[in-house]
């Protein structure tokens, strides 16, 4: 695992975090329905677990 300083962890994370909400909001929208977040939507992962080594 690369060496990361904790800017540029908390950068990384706040990136990652956007993505997915932008990503959790296309799919409610394109479902608009109650069961839209039944699926988990798997995205970025691996940058997410970088954040505890």
């Amino acid at each position: 695992m690369r060496n990361i300083s904790p800017e540029q962890n908390i950068f990384i994370l706040a990136c990652t975090k956007q993505r997915e909400m932008s990503a959790i909001n296309k799919f409610s929208n394109k479902f608009n329905n109650k069961n839209s977040l039944k699926c988990p939507i798997r995205q970025n992962i691996d940058i997410v677990s970088i954040k505890k080594d």
